[in-house]
């Protein structure tokens, strides 16, 4: 009679209260969690780029026409807003996967190395090394991907980050001479101690948030086992046992084999 009232009890709350991942049960808790962090994530992008996007509108129809570079980063930001608005309706439709979180967050990445490179293929080498807004997107990949706390996702964005970039500064210099270029009225001209210092930045930020990430998920550890005895808390293991158990089942596997 209690386990059945419990029950009743527990599915009340849940269909009174979506937003509190509290009252969920853990086989929901985490999906439910990631969603909802994805969807702020999803928020600034949309608010970034569109921001970004009709400044640059802006700044096209109120001056003289743009060149070949700003085609480029209007296609490219146009793409990234049609990204975040097709994420929007996914993350109000479907369940969140922990993969997914991965291919967003190199979707990240890849926005400003797109056009950086192609800068660099369309000769517009000093567009490349200067540009503040795509440089400054490196970032916003760096940040959500610490907001996440995922060892592995932020793992591979402190190599792929600084990786990215060095290389479209290795094909500015190597290839293009971007040294000898004339200056550009707007970007100015190429400066190794600026390039040097920005690179050194973003690979200090990448490599302290990944720094940062590490320590929070031994933290969690530690906070999951008793402080005196060093083993597992009751209610973590509870916990462990229930998400065991909805894996057993998904895979078609004995509890033992998953132990």
């Amino acid at each position: 009679m209690n386990e059945s009232g419990e029950f009743a009890r527990g599915a009340g709350l849940k269909q009174a209260s979506d937003s509190s991942p509290r009252l969920l049960p853990v086989g929901e808790r985490v999906p439910r969690r990631g969603r909802d962090l994805e969807r702020f994530i999803n928020m600034w992008r949309l608010a970034i780029v569109g921001g970004v996007t009709i400044l640059g509108l802006f700044g096209r129809f109120s001056g003289p026409g743009g060149g070949a570079d700003d085609i480029m980063a209007e296609a490219v930001l146009g793409a990234y807003l049609v990204f975040a608005l097709g994420l929007a309706l996914y993350l109000a439709w479907f369940p969140w996967r922990r993969r997914l979180a991965i291919a967003v967050n190199l979707a990240d990445v890849a926005v400003p190395f797109v056009f950086l490179g192609g800068c660099i293929v369309l000769d517009r080498a000093l567009v490349a090394t200067n540009s503040q807004v795509f440089f400054f997107l490196y970032f916003f990949a760096v940040i959500t991907a610490g907001l996440r706390s995922d060892p592995v996702i932020i793992r591979l964005i402190s190599i792929v980050v600084p990786a990215s970039y060095g290389t479209v500064l290795a094909l500015a210099v190597m290839w293009r001479e971007v040294m000898y270029a004339t200056p550009d009225p707007v970007y100015g001209s190429f400066r190794v101690d600026l390039q040097l210092t920005r690179f050194v930045i973003l690979l200090a930020v990448t490599w302290i948030i990944r720094f940062d990430v590490s320590l929070m998920v031994h933290d969690r550890a530690e906070a999951l086992r008793d402080p005196l005895s060093g083993l597992y808390n009751r209610r973590f293991l509870r916990e462990f046992l229930i998400r065991q158990m909805f894996r057993a089942r998904r895979e078609r596997e004995p509890l033992s084999l998953l132990l």
